[in-house]
C-alpha cells in the first residue's frame, strides 16, 4: 500500500426522520465538511446489492451503494420521503432547533425554503440530525491494483473511539459494478492471507 493523501479531520451530520424513515431502508443522509474549511456539502448514500456470489470472502461480502452529491442529494432525499408517505406532523422544525450537543446544525440550501411547494418544506422540516461525528481520516491505494487504479483504502478513526476500515472503488457505469466488485474482493483476499502453519523458514 501506498499513501494516497494526507491525514484530515471530517465532521459528518446524520439525518432523518423522527421516528427513523431513511436508515432502515439503508438510504443514509449526511452533511460533510473538514475543518480545513469550506461550507461542507450534502451527500446521499443509498445501499444497493449485497454481493454473496463467488467473488465474496469468507466473514464478509461487498455492497454497492449508490452516492449522490449536493443540492441533488436533497432532492432525491425528499423525492424517498415523499414516496414512503412520511407522516409530515412527527418532528421538530430544522429552523427551531438551533444546536445539536452545542453545534450549530447545518442548514438545507435556501432554495428548498422558496416558492410555493409547501408539502417540500414540510418534508425538510422532519429531518434532524441523529448524529454528529469527527473523524480522522487516512487514505491509501493499492499499487497492486492494475486494472482498477482508484481502489482507495480509508482507515477512519471518531471521536468516538470507534474504528473501521473502508476498501472502496467509484464507479459512474452499473456494468463497471462486477468487475470493481471482483477487484475489492480479491485486494481484501490478499490482506486476510495467514501464514501457513507449516511453513518454515
Amino acid at each position: 500500500m501506498k499513501q494516497h493523501s494526507k491525514k484530515k479531520t471530517m465532521i459528518d451530520w446524520y439525518f432523518d426522520t423522527e421516528p427513523p424513515t431513511l436508515t432502515p431502508k439503508d438510504v443514509w443522509l449526511r452533511h460533510r465538511s473538514t475543518t480545513t474549511g469550506g461550507g461542507g456539502d450534502w451527500e446521499l448514500k443509498r445501499g444497493g446489492i449485497s454481493n454473496n456470489d463467488e467473488t465474496s470472502i469468507s466473514e464478509g461480502n461487498a455492497t454497492v451503494y449508490e452516492e449522490i452529491v449536493g443540492e441533488d442529494a436533497v432532492k432525491e432525499c425528499i423525492r424517498i420521503l415523499s414516496s414512503l408517505s412520511t407522516d409530515n406532523n412527527g418532528s421538530t422544525n430544522i429552523d427551531s432547533r438551533g444546536s445539536f450537543e452545542e453545534y450549530s446544525i447545518p442548514e438545507f440550501p435556501s432554495s428548498f425554503y422558496e416558492g410555493e411547494d409547501r408539502q417540500q418544506q414540510l418534508l425538510l422540516q422532519r429531518l434532524v440530525p441523529f448524529c454528529r461525528l469527527e473523524t480522522q481520516r487516512s487514505s491509501y491505494y493499492s499499487k497492486e491494483s492494475n486494472n482498477a487504479t482508484n481502489l482507495t483504502v480509508d482507515l477512519d478513526i471518531t471521536n468516538y473511539g470507534y474504528s473501521v476500515g473502508e476498501a472502496e472503488i467509484l464507479v459512474t457505469k452499473e456494468e463497471e459494478i462486477p468487475h470493481a466488485k471482483k477487484e475489492i474482493m480479491e485486494f481484501l483476499k490478499k490482506l486476510l492471507v495467514q501464514p501457513n502453519k507449516n511453513d518454515t523458514n
